[in-house]
Formats: C-alpha cells, structure tokens, sequence
C-alpha cells in the first residue's frame, strides 16, 4: 500500500494545490494517479470471486462491502502513524475503491479539514479551490463579527433597558397621581350628590319666585363641574397614554435596528452560503455540473455540504473518471461531545448533507449502469452499480404471534427487522397486518412503537376508545415497560438510573445525540442480570452482559442511546447498527459460557447459540391498566437471546 506521509505546510500545498487546481482547470491523469492507492501484493487474492465480479455502490448502507473492508483496513494502518495536534477530535475518513485500467486501487479522504488544512498528501481535495474559500469565509467572518460587535455591542440591551425603567416609573407616577386624581374627584362627587339631594328636599314656598329659576341653575353648574372633572380624568390618562406612546415608539426604533442588523447578518450568511457552494466543481455521472446551492427545493442545503468524506470521494472519482467500485466511512478518534461515534467503527453517509448531493452525483437511486458522455471530462467511460437506499433489512410482518387479546385491545410479540408502522420500503408493517388481521378495529390501532430492529411486546387498541385511554396511560408514564438487552462490555456497577437529555442529531437523521442544551429529558432504570465471556467465531471470548431495562421516559432510541453514550453505561447494545461499536461482525454465532445464565439453551454448554445479525434488544413485558376492566395487566414476551 501507498504511504500517507506527512510532511511540511510548505510541502503539503506544493503536491495538493495542483490537484485541486486540477477539479478547476480539468482533470489532471498524474494528478490523480498521485492519489490512487494500490492494495497489497496477494490482498485482493483472499477475497471471494463474486466479491470482485459483482458491485454496488451503497453509500447509505451499513453493510461494508470486503472490498471497502480491505482498503479502510490499510488505511487504518497509516492513520496510526499520521501526525495530528493532540487536541484534535476524531474524524470520519472515508476509502472509495476505484477500478482503472482493469485494477483495482482506492482513494482516501477526511470529512473537512484535518489539523485546520484542507489538503494532506494522498488524501483526495475538496471539489472547490480551497485559497477561494478560505478568502471568501475570512472575509465573511469579519463582516459577520463586525455586524455581531453591533448586534452584542451593549448598545441596544441598556437604551432598552433604561426605556423600561422609564416606562416603569412613568406607570407608578400616573398610578399614584391618578389615584390621587380619582379621590379628589371622587369627594367632589359626593358633595355635588349631597347638594343635588338638599336641592331635591328643599320645600316651595309661594313667596319665592325666583326659586325655580336659582335651582335649575345650580344644578346646571353641578353638572358643568361634573363633565369638567370627567374631563379632567381623561385628560390625565391621554397625556400618560401620549408619553408611554412615545417611549414604545423610542423602543420599537431600538428593536428595529436590532433585528435589521440581524437580517443583515442571516442575508450576508446565506450570500456567502451560496458564494460558497458556487466555488464547488461537482460533475454527476453524466458529465453535468451538479448546482450545489439548489439541491434542497429552493432551501439551502446544511451547511458543510460536500466536505464530507463520501462526497469528496465520489466528487474526485466523477470528475477524474473513475469507476466507482465500493465504499466505506468510518470514525477515528475520540467520541464527540454528545454523539455516539466508536473509533474504528464504520457508519453510512450522513442523510442531510449526502443524502442530498450524493443522490445528485449518482442518479435517481436506482440500480442501474451510466455513463459520463460529456467531452469536456474524458472519452472513457464510467459504468458502476448504484444504491441510493439503507439496507435497512426490513421484512414482511407474517405470522404475527399474539400474546393477549380480548373485544378492547390485543398485545403482539413484533419479531425484530419488522417495522410498526409503514415507512418507505413496500415491506409490510405490524400497522398493515393488525389492519388485515383486525379488519372492524377502528382508530390508529398502535399505541405505541417498538424501533425496527426491536422485538417484543407490542400494545394494539382496537377502538378509539381504547386507544384514548391507553395513550393517557403512556403519557401519565403509568405504563410499565421492561426490556431486556445484551450489551457489549459490562458496566461499572449493578444498578443504576440513567438520565440523559437527548435530541435529534440534525445532521444525520434518525440518530439522536445527548444535548443538554435543547434534549428533552430522558430516565431510564437498569439492573445487571448476568455478565460474562461470551465464545465467538475463532475461539475468541468477549465480555457480554446482560440487562434489564426500564425506561421511565419514551423518547426515541432512548435505551440504545443511554446503553451506548459514555455519559450512560458505555456498554452498546450488541447489533445496534447505529449505535453499536461492531464488535460482532453480522452473522456470527456466539454462546453464553456462564452456567445456568438467562435465557440459557440446550446447547450443553449453559447457553443457546445465537446470531449477530439482528439488534440483541427485546421488550420482554408490558404491564397497564385494562381500559374497560380497569385491573393491571402485565403480558410477556419470552425472551429470544
């Protein structure tokens, strides 16, 4: 294999600026031929015939092709020899094998920048000229800092403060002076009341004749007194009205420079946001320029778009006319904050960024052979197979065990690779068979779900009443729910309360990370069962324990989660494609060596055999209150591992 050397800046820009030059002003053949790693004498040899007859290309996929396998494994090898800060946080890297002139090589890449460098000697560039981009963000950063300064200056938050104040005190001044007001009108009105009934009782006598005439006129004058004080009144709140009026004015001003020097900064982030992806030089499998700016129906796409390791790959496979033979991402390094990255364990494509452009460089997502025909690339052609898809190993829910059942409800034992409810395969979910098995059930009918890879106890309502009722209970957290799981490793003690917020990670949905910043809370109980060496293929042992969970909270992939994150019991559930560390390649059996363990077969050895291929997660008992019959129920499920 071709050594990854790490040599100075100085160095490093002399080789890899003329390749990414070369994306710009048109392929380069020694330019590429520099980034074209061969694999080992007799490698490939130990691989299967088909393996090498027969490829396609599935970015998205958890499955590593032994091709990808082979060339990640190399370049593992160098990375343990390659040069980064000590501070520096661990990375995805990516290998795509290639074939050229009937062999196979690979090509090998970072997602973003490696030690604050766009480029390192063997590893392929970004799709852009990096000195444009880098000038482009400088320059933006300091009109985007300088707009920040404004916004976080001080400026706005004391004149709004100080109109507060102002505002404060000229409602307490009208308030007492107002009440003060109100009194003294108040005491005039009574005295005016009291005149008016004196003038009432006030007997006629036929010796004053000017009597008629003096009380209509006093009673005039109460009167005029009255509407002058009802006057007087509204004069006082109108003038307080008219100075509040202004100091709203006076703050609404102040708002109003705030939030335009705010939509000046998100118009210059989303213009340098273009102007950026503008620089990208990204050619589809046709030979068309793939407009970076537009893939996301008129929205933006994620910011880091195309620097992830995958899409540069395939990026500087296209425009150099490459066949594009296999593909493998994996992690390297420390664990992100929040995140549940292994090291050394492999993951697919992002589904925000590539799962916008990657699509765009290959095709529709079908599988089917193409062609680049365009002049300006090469006159060889590319022909590749290509899956836009998860190999989510959904199945068909058929013969669907049912636990418990009466006229309101029914509990199913969901066999793990079935999904709850429909999604976008065509496979059959427990929702589909529940609706043909149950055909006069009325209302959603699941209660709850159960993640796909997940097997066990599955609550159906078979009217809405029922559903209401149940789905109450679930939000009360009245409802019980016990899991059982074998995880990797064994944690630090034998029980204990796991209570991490979680939320979705934005830029590889349905993944979730721990945040504590914008997570929703998330309580789950555990308790050791039982732990021990566990033999695999080779007569290798690995410690594996196994739990008993209960989720106090229901969020998504909760218990994968709180099992995985180092903040939790950093003991990953065994199969967890996600989230797991991959210690188990798929389909291995491997026996429980403890004597009498849970769930032990009759293999004669204290345990049953068991498969890797499937997510060792069961949700072994659900105990409720009967809607109708209002006694707790509790229904298992045997536990299949």
């Amino acid at each position: 294999m071709d050594t990854v050397d790490v040599e100075s800046d100085a160095a490093m820009d002399a080789l890899t600026d003329p390749v990414a030059n070369s994306l710009v002003d048109g392929p380069s053949v020694s330019a590429r031929n520099q980034l074209l790693h061969a694999f080992a004498p007799g490698q490939l040899a130990q691989l299967p015939t088909s393996e090498l007859a027969n490829h396609s290309l599935t970015p998205f996929a958890h499955k590593i092709s032994p091709l990808a396998h082979s060339a990640a494994t190399n370049l593992q090898a160098q990375l343990q020899f390659l040069s980064v800060q000590p501070t520096a946080k661990g990375k995805m890297y990516g290998v795509l094998v290639v074939r050229c002139n009937d062999e196979y090589r690979y090509l090998i890449s970072f997602s973003g920048k490696l030690d604050g460098r766009w480029h390192k000697p063997g590893f392929v560039p970004p799709p852009f000229d990096t000195k444009l981009a880098d000038k482009l963000l400088q320059d933006s950063d300091v009109k985007i800092k300088a707009l920040d300064d404004q916004i976080e200056s001080g400026v706005f938050e004391p004149q709004l403060s100080a109109i507060d104040t102002d505002t404060q005190a000229l409602k307490a001044t009208f308030e007492q002076e107002h009440q003060t007001l109100c009194d003294k009108l108040k005491h005039k009105k009574s005295i005016r009341r009291a005149r008016r009934q004196q003038l009432a009782n006030q007997p006629t006598t036929q010796s004053d004749t000017n009597l008629g005439t003096d009380t209509e006129s006093i009673i005039k004058a109460l009167d005029a007194e009255s509407s002058e004080d009802r006057q007087s009144r509204k004069a006082h709140r109108r003038q307080f009205n008219e100075q509040l009026q202004l100091l709203e004015n006076r703050a609404r001003k102040i708002k109003f420079d705030r939030e335009k020097l705010k939509t000046q900064r998100q118009d210059l982030s989303r213009r340098t946001q273009i102007d950026y992806f503008n620089l990208f030089h990204l050619l589809d499998r046709h030979g068309n320029k793939v407009n970076l700016a537009s893939l996301a129906d008129g929205q933006l796409p994620p910011a880091g778009t195309g620097e992830c390791a995958g899409a540069k790959l395939l990026a500087f496979a296209l425009s150099h006319n490459l066949e594009p033979v296999a593909m493998a991402e994996f992690w390297w390094g420390p664990t992100p904050s929040g995140e549940v990255r292994h090291h050394g364990n492999y993951y697919p494509c992002c589904r925000s960024k590539c799962g916008l452009l990657i699509p765009a460089l290959l095709g529709d997502g079908s599988s089917h052979s193409a062609t680049v025909n365009n002049s300006s690339v090469m006159d060889s052609r590319v022909k590749f197979q290509f899956e836009c898809a998860r190999d989510s190993g959904v199945t068909d829910a058929e013969h669907i065990h049912v636990l418990f059942e009466d006229d309101q409800l029914a509990v199913v034992d969901k066999p793990a690779g079935v999904l709850s409810v429909p999604g976008k395969s065509t496979a059959r979910s427990i929702h589909d068979w529940a609706a043909e098995h149950w055909p006069d059930a009325s209302g959603p009918l699941l209660v709850h779900r159960l993640d796909m890879d997940t097997s066990g106890a599955l609550l159906i309502a078979k009217n809405h009443q029922s559903y209401v009722d149940l789905q109450r209970q679930f939000a009360q957290r009245t409802v019980q729910k016990t899991y059982i799981a074998l995880v990797a490793g064994l944690p630090d003690r034998v029980s204990g309360q796991v209570d991490l917020p979680l939320r979705v990670d934005l830029d590889d949905r349905p993944r979730q990370m721990v945040c504590h910043s914008h997570g929703k809370r998330a309580v789950t109980d555990w308790r050791v069962l039982d732990s021990g060496e566990w033999g695999i293929s080779d007569n290798k042992q690995m410690l594996i324990t196994r739990l008993k969970l209960q989720p106090l909270t229901g969020r998504t992939h909760q218990l994968r989660l709180h099992c995985a994150s180092v903040d939790g019991l950093d003991t990953p559930i065994i199969g967890d494609r996600l989230y797991g560390k991959g210690d188990l390649p798929p389909g291995v059996d491997f026996k429980h060596k403890l004597p009498g363990g849970v769930g032990g077969g009759d293999d004669g050895d204290g345990g049953e055999d068991r498969k890797s291929d499937r997510m060792m997660l069961h949700a072994a008992s659900l105990s409720f209150v009967h809607p109708r019959q209002q006694q707790r129920l509790t229904i298992e499920s045997v536990v299949p591992f």
